[in-house]
């Protein structure tokens, strides 16, 4: 009688090979996008796409970049509580903006 090997077992090593993959692609890929976003004040006097000549000195007007996730919350809503102490009103253009979930939302709230 002639023994046939056993063939390895691949699929389970594979299957547990790609959830790892993905798991960690997606945690990097959560960290990249939160990199990405930023807040920066707009120069009233040299923006191309808006007149804000008429605002008044006292309202600072800021631009939100990037996307506005969970893993970019806290990041943003550090930014925006720093932002509300210096400046009684702020307008933010979030036109730089190509989603926000409900942690984003959240943060807009808590300020």
């Amino acid at each position: 009688m002639v023994k046939i090997p056993r063939p390895p077992v691949i699929p389970s090593d594979l299957t547990v090979a790609i959830e790892i993959g993905v798991v960690l692609s997606s945690l990097l890929f959560m960290y990249r996008m939160s990199k990405l976003g930023n807040i920066d004040l707009v120069e009233k006097d040299s923006d191309i796409l808006e007149n804000y000549t008429d605002v008044p000195k006292n309202i600072d007007v800021y631009e939100i970049s990037g996307p506005f996730f969970f893993a970019a919350a806290k990041r943003y809503h550090e930014a925006l509580k720093e932002i509300s102490y210096r400046s009684k009103i702020i307008i933010l253009r979030m036109r730089q903006v190509p989603f926000i979930d409900s942690t984003g939302l959240k943060s807009f709230r808590d300020i």
